[in-house]
């Protein structure tokens, strides 16, 4: 990893390395104009033109640039991102069959004014009441369909009665049920009770009753599988854009090596009309050939140019630098391993992604009918 660490440290600091300055070309002619005209031009851009620009090679190796990629894709981090919001989903969904705690209290008050005359006040007409209700509850959904829920609770009540002044004075010695005086009373009721409901036709079953469940967790073994063919789909064209890169650069290798054989024919060639053992239009056709190879070669520094940038922008790394390259550091060869057609696609329809994905959908997509087709029940 500290190798790693350092070769990434190493390839940014040379993409924000400027590049060396190039020399000046000599001014045409040796007039005086000739210099006037050489010390007013601007210095040429070497980023200016078609022709390749890359002055310097950074080598990457082919686990080192998969690694990066992994750690810079937005995309693999939105996949991550999904997944882990599918499994929170799922997990949340098979919390509507846990047991549920519940409580409540309620206090209410009612009474007439004091301003009311006692004249239209009937005897032992109520004038103020208190109710205090506190109810505990627990309960859970059923894998059939039903729900039970256990209630205990507590019910109190005070009312004061209008009552005469006679019937005071008689019980003014005499306590009410609230060790109050004898207009108030007040009244406990504690209860316990037991609700089981189970439907018997629509959302009777587990196929409804834990659709949600079922849906979440098949949704969230969906969003893995998507997670892994986005890093599968990522390391493929990681992977062809490396090799793509690597033939760019042999063939500039080739290219470069067939211009240099050229040259030397031409050495050759000017020999041998030194010599006299050739004859005069002899280098007529070298020089076409080198020309030939030099166009080959640009073009071929160009592609590389290009399959270099392709790579860098997959990758994550800056693009905004044309000076230098990335290189693979794999040597471009064959090997010697074998494949048989039949073993490809027993291996493809066993790990291929998109299959797996396919199936996963298709469950999802019974959960729903086996929803919809309850739901038409009377």
């Amino acid at each position: 990893m500290q190798r790693f660490s350092l070769l990434v440290a190493a390839v940014l600091s040379a993409l924000n390395t400027p590049a060396a300055a190039q020399p000046r070309g000599r001014a045409q002619g040796g007039s005086r104009d000739g210099r006037v005209a050489a010390r007013d031009a601007k210095p040429a851009d070497p980023d200016d033109g078609d022709g390749p620009e890359a002055k310097g090679a950074a080598l990457f190796k082919l686990d080192d640039i998969i690694e990066v990629a992994v750690r810079l894709s937005p995309d693999i981090a939105r996949a991550r991102a999904d997944r882990e919001i599918a499994r929170e989903s799922a997990g949340a969904a098979r919390k509507q069959q846990s047991w549920v705690l519940s409580a409540s209290a309620n206090y209410q008050r009612d009474a007439i004014g004091a301003d009311t005359p006692d004249h239209r006040l009937e005897p032992l007409q109520v004038i103020a009441q208190d109710q205090v209700n506190a109810t505990l509850g627990l309960g859970r959904n059923l894998p059939t369909g039903g729900n039970i829920q256990l209630d205990v609770g507590l019910n109190h009540s005070r009312r004061e009665l209008n009552i005469t002044g006679e019937v005071l004075q008689q019980a003014a010695e005499t306590q009410g049920d609230c060790g109050e005086n004898v207009d108030i009373f007040c009244q406990d009721q504690a209860f316990a009770r037991v609700t089981l409901k189970q439907p018997i036709s629509r959302g009777l079953g587990s196929d409804v009753a834990l659709a949600n469940e079922r849906r979440a967790d098949l949704t969230a073994a969906e969003q893995t599988v998507q997670a892994q063919l986005k890093a599968e789909e990522m390391i493929r064209d990681l992977v062809a854009a490396y090799w793509e890169l690597a033939y760019a650069s042999y063939e500039v290798d080739v290219r470069a090596e067939a211009l240099e054989i050229a040259k030397k024919q031409d050495q050759i060639t000017r020999q041998e009309m030194r010599a006299g053992t050739a004859p005069q239009n002899s280098l007529d056709a070298v020089t076409y050939e080198i020309a030939v190879r030099d166009e080959a070669l640009l073009t071929s520094k160009l592609e590389f140019e290009k399959k270099s940038l392709e790579l860098r922008r997959k990758v994550g790394l800056e693009i905004s630098r044309r000076d230098i390259v990335v290189r693979p550091s794999e040597a471009f060869e064959i090997d010697s391993s074998e494949w048989s057609v039949d073993d490809v696609l027993a291996r493809s329809h066993k790990l291929n992604r998109k299959l797996a994905t396919i199936v996963l959908e298709k469950r999802i997509a019974d959960v729903d009918v086996d929803v919809t087709h309850n739901a038409m029940l009377s």
